[in-house]
């Protein structure tokens, strides 16, 4: 079977191109072609959200019961609030970014924890809630409670250990984000 997981690349290269042409604009460096690029690639991220549910799922599949992830859909917000950056008038990307800020709300649990496809349950670690908090800080709205309660979570739970089962990269990279936005005191802890 094919594989399903290159969302995650598009995303990933969006993110790229997005970042690249903010700099090359900043910098008055001419690439060719770089804007036409850049458009093509944030329309397929807009055109494949999911319908229902505001994430975005495996082949990007837009009907599926499942709605996708946070995982997919952490680099696709990710890759969203860097095309907002490029001057680029892309159609329908405040639209995508609105619905899937609603997405990760829906994911958020009683414990601050954001889950994979649903709101965890109980008082354990939730391994997405850096993706959680990370979406969130990148919004235009304001979500002050909910990262808060995700940065809570974050400080309460995560390990991280090079040598052991605790070492999940992934969730360093989106834990390390969010406390570093969060700053002061809460960076501090984290990062100790």
């Amino acid at each position: 079977t094919a594989d399903k997981h290159w969302p995650y690349e598009h995303a990933i290269a969006t993110y790229a191109l997005c970042e690249a042409m903010t700099f090359c604009k900043q910098l008055h460096i001419n690439i060719p072609n770089l804007s036409e690029v850049t458009e093509k690639s944030v329309n397929v991220i807009i055109e494949n959200q999911h319908d229902k549910s505001g994430g975005w799922d495996y082949a990007y599949d837009k009907q599926g019961n499942r709605g996708g992830d946070l995982s997919i859909a952490a680099w696709h917000i990710q890759a969203l609030k860097a095309a907002s950056y490029t001057g680029l008038e892309i159609r329908g990307l405040k639209s995508a970014q609105s619905k899937a800020i609603e997405y990760v709300e829906n994911l958020q649990g009683d414990n601050g924890g954001f889950g994979y496809t649903g709101k965890p349950s109980g008082e354990t670690y939730a391994k997405l809630t850096g993706a959680g908090v990370l979406s969130l800080q990148m919004s235009n709205k304001k979500h002050e409670s909910a990262i808060r309660k995700g940065a809570k979570h974050v400080l309460e739970f995560s390990k991280f250990d090079y040598a052991g089962k605790d070492s999940n990269l992934y969730s360093l990279y989106y834990e390390s984000q969010a406390m570093i936005a969060r700053g002061g005191s809460e960076w501090k802890k984290f990062n100790e």
